[in-house]
Formats: C-alpha cells, sequence, structure tokens
C-alpha cells in the first residue's frame, strides 16, 4: 500500500512504532528499526529516494538535525529606506521591504499622526 512517495506494509506485532489503520506501518521505519533496534525521531534517505529503503541509505536523525539538512539558506537584501534614506539589510522572502523599521513606515503613511522629535520633519532623515 502507498501513502505518497512511501510504502505502507504490515507491521510485525513487536513493532513499537505508530500503525496506521491498525496495522500498518512506514517500510522504511520499519527495515530502520529491524537493523538497529531503535527508532529514531525521523528516518531520512540518504540519496532523496523515497522509495530506497536499503539499510545503507536509512540514517536517524532529530528533527532539528533533519529541520536544518533540509532548510534552505537565507538570502539577505540590502535596501535604501524610503523614508529616511538609512541602508538596510532584510531577508529575501517575496515581501517588498520599503522601511528600515516600523517608525519609518508610519512616518511614510501619515506624517501628520506621529510625533516627530522637535526640528525634524517627515522628509527628514530619522
Amino acid at each position: 500500500m502507498k501513502n505518497g512517495p512511501y510504502t505502507l506494509v504490515i507491521a510485525p506485532e513487536n513493532y513499537p512504532g505508530k500503525r496506521y489503520r491498525g496495522r500498518y506501518c512506514y517500510e522504511h521505519r520499519l527495515v530502520f528499526w529491524q537493523k538497529n533496534g531503535h527508532l529514531p525521531e525521523i528516518v531520512h534517505h540518504e540519496n532523496a529516494n523515497k522509495t530506497d529503503n536499503a539499510p545503507k541509505n536509512l540514517e536517524g536523525r532529530g528533527r532539528p538535525e533533519h529541520t536544518r539538512l533540509h532548510a534552505k539558506p537565507m538570502t539577505k537584501v540590502t535596501k535604501v529606506c524610503e523614508q529616511c534614506g538609512e541602508q538596510f539589510t532584510r531577508r529575501k522572502n517575496g515581501n517588498p521591504h520599503r522601511f528600515c523599521s516600523h517608525r519609518c513606515c508610519l512616518i511614510f503613511i501619515n506624517p501628520y499622526r506621529f510625533k516627530l522629535p522637535l526640528g525634524l520633519h517627515s522628509n527628514q532623515r530619522c
């Protein structure tokens, strides 16, 4: 039986892991358990082929370690604030960062409602 890219097999009576529909378990977790005698939080496929359940292809990992393994590297962008002209750096995540701070954003949206320090006008640098 399949569940997405993974294969479900009938679990033995002494299988310690989670069962699906009362009797099935993931084949890669069963193979890892049979070889190593314990079940880790995550069983990772080294070659990224989720149908290759050979014992040499399976590795036990904790969730944080597995997440770091698959996390994409952070890309940073440097921009210039539309309000004060200061350069700032943000993570690139699809949002069009226009301001260096929440304060500059508020000044840009409504310069008369936001109290500015004495002698500073909304078109001057913060």
